[in-house]
């Protein structure tokens, strides 16, 4: 579940009383102990819409790993998310990996997308891995991670040439 606060500000202007709203998320990918290497991963299925998973660091040792299947050719993005905010992205590292175990890319902003540069889709159907581990003590804690696939390659990638004779 996930509830939300938010002002009622319907007739203009915030008149002090507030709305709660109750929603109802797909069921997560829950942390099993210990999940610590590929092995163990929970699943993480991004291909039929946003998905959510939650974790526990309680070490600096400890990681959160999920299995994510991808589609080849497609875009990606995963967020930590908190209703602390920003506060639940610091000193947390997010790493993807691929199915050997190799290293594709990582982030510290508290969010990895495979789009946020040029041509850095995801090359490969099959297994990757998705990993969350705290870099300093204060990224210790509960966390909640939302993946969801975000678009995939055009399949026209012509671009039209007009000639304009003024």
């Amino acid at each position: 579940y996930k509830f939300t606060v938010r002002s009622d500000n319907s007739a203009g202007a915030v008149t002090g009383f507030y709305v709660g709203q109750i929603l109802l998320e797909s069921s997560g990918a829950v942390e099993t102990t210990p999940n610590d290497s590929f092995a163990n991963a929970a699943l993480l299925d991004v291909a039929s819409g946003p998905a959510i998973a939650v974790g526990t660091l309680s070490s600096m040792s400890d990681l959160g790993v999920y299995a994510v299947d991808f589609t080849g050719m497609s875009f990606y993005r995963f967020e930590l998310d908190s209703p602390a905010g920003q506060m639940s992205t610091q000193n947390r590292l997010l790493s993807l990996f691929d199915e050997y175990g190799r290293l594709i890319t990582w982030s510290k902003r508290g969010y990895l997308s495979s789009n946020d540069y040029l041509y850095n889709r995801i090359e490969r159907t099959g297994r990757h891995y998705l990993v969350v581990e705290a870099t300093h003590e204060t990224g210790l804690g509960g966390f909640a991670l939302i993946g969801q696939n975000t678009g995939s390659f055009p399949t026209q990638r012509d671009i039209p040439i007009y000639y304009h004779d003024y």
